[in-house]
């Protein structure tokens, strides 16, 4: 056998190929059998993370004795799944009489569906717990999804009595009112994910807001009362003194409220996702923002099915107008905008210009307006939906060239078939790479403008991958 075989360091980085295949634990227990240097580094890496815990039951004793041999295996496990129900948990319970914990190397849990319910859940259980993920389903209106819940709940507060500071924690689906409670208890959290719907309850909001480590936090706020949170915040302090990052789905006026009393002197990033569509509070949410924020993310869709006969004040009154927009002016130092919208952003090219402004040190701007149309009526007629028209034109490129030498990624509604006076001069961006424009469809007659027009992005922005999009 070649020398270099023997280097533990290069035997654990081939092993670590390995893991890609589906059936790596079989290549692994394989890998372990052929001589004694292989063996051990092969079943560290097949038991470091197990999919199941079948693996543990199959080595527990007929009699539920703690052997030697369980031992062994069980303090290589540092990540393991639980996700259906597993005949032997019983005898797995028998081991835990004590306060040994049963996996003693255990770092990652996740555990997903039917696996909330299985008492095994109650057993993991180790000083070196740092991340829990749930996935508890959704509740159809029977007993699963309380039960699933009530159980992780149970598991939350062993954690804590047993005074394991886990650092991260992610639970999609449904929460009910115990599991509520077990998290507002979770205080060394860093990193809090609470993807449940409308069943996170105000309560657990107004205590995650104190959390002295909280450092990320992702959550759905559907069904938080904003008069509540403002009433409790008021009087809270210090509210979020570590948060850097807030992911919220949640109307205007609850996610303004929230970043109103952010204390964090390292807030960088904000994302929403509009639930409630009041326009007259987007401009207090802008003016709130923090200024060290970097990157700002909005999903916003408003329902356009319904026809109207003023388009103009469909336009104009919206909260993404750069009339509107301008209470963030004050972020110079914001590196990423993003906005994913159904509204017709009526954005001129000198308005582009303004941006650049705003945001000097800009590397992502991605404006997805995708407007499938508007409603236009003509005398007695019946309402049509006619294509949207972006009133940027090619020619707003140039200021973006200019205005944004780092930028790297940029979406905006453009169209492409329209004529614009640019000057002719050797400007050139060389840092862009990801280029789409939104644009209406133009017709026959437009082809030559717009191969004149992709000649000119492509020389102005010679950086741009061959396979960038020019339609959408």
């Amino acid at each position: 056998m070649h020398p270099a075989l023997h280097v533990d360091e290069l035997l654990r980085k081939v092993f670590d190929l390995c893991c890609s295949d589906n059936g790596y634990r079989k290549t692994l227990v394989q890998l372990a059998r052929c001589c004694q240097a292989w063996k051990e580094p092969a079943l560290q890496k097949a038991w470091e993370n197990l999919p199941c815990v079948t693996p543990l039951v199959k080595i527990v004793t007929t009699d539920g004795a703690f052997s030697e041999e369980f031992g062994n295996y069980a303090r290589m496990v540092k990540h393991v799944r639980v996700g259906t129900k597993v005949g032997k948990d019983v005898a797995l319970e028998t081991l835990f009489h004590d306060t040994t914990p049963l996996l003693p190397n255990l770092q990652s849990v996740a555990v997903l569906m039917d696996g909330c319910a299985a008492p095994a859940v109650h057993l993991l259980l180790s000083p070196m717990l740092a991340t829990v993920t749930v996935d508890i389903g959704v509740s159809t209106g029977r007993a699963t999804g309380v039960e699933r819940a009530s159980n992780i709940a149970t598991y939350l507060s062993a954690l804590r009595s047993s005074s394991i500071p886990i650092q991260k924690l992610n639970i999609r689906g449904f929460a009910c009112e115990k599991l509520n409670q077990a998290v507002c208890g979770l205080s060394t959290l860093k990193s809090l994910s609470l993807k449940v719907g409308t069943s996170l309850s105000t309560t657990t909001v107004i205590n995650i807001v104190n959390f002295p480590f909280l450092e990320e936090l992702f959550i759905h706020a559907d069904r938080i009362d904003a008069e509540s949170l403002k009433e409790s915040l008021a009087s809270s302090s210090p509210v979020f003194p570590t948060l850097q990052t807030l992911d919220i789905r949640s109307s205007v006026e609850v996610a303004a409220t929230i970043v109103e009393h952010v204390r964090s002197a390292s807030f960088t990033r904000f994302s929403i996702e509009v639930t409630q569509y009041n326009d007259s509070t987007w401009t207090h949410l802008y003016s709130v923002i923090p200024t060290t924020t970097q990157d700002i993310s909005i999903d916003y869709h408003v329902d356009l099915d319904e026809p109207t006969n003023d388009t103009v004040d469909t336009i104009n009154d919206h909260p993404f107008t750069i009339r509107e927009l301008g209470a963030l002016s004050k972020l110079n130092t914001l590196r990423a905008f993003r906005l994913e919208t159904s509204t017709p952003v009526d954005f001129v090219d000198k308005d582009v210009e303004g941006l650049t402004k705003w945001w000097p040190a800009l590397k992502i701007l991605d404006l997805a307006v995708s407007p499938y149309g508007e409603y236009k009526e003509d005398g007695d007629q019946e309402a049509q939906m006619v294509p949207w028209t972006p009133k940027l034109t090619v020619g707003c490129l140039r200021a973006v060239a200019k205005g944004w030498p780092d930028l790297e990624c940029l979406g905006l509604p453009i169209n492409i078939a329209s004529e614009s006076k640019r000057a002719q001069d050797s400007l050139i961006h060389t840092h862009l790479h990801t280029f789409k424009i939104v644009r209406s469809l133009p017709t026959r007659s437009c082809t030559p403008i717009i191969e004149a027009n992709i000649i000119f992005i492509r020389n102005l922005f010679p950086s741009i991958r061959d396979d960038f999009s020019i339609f959408k």
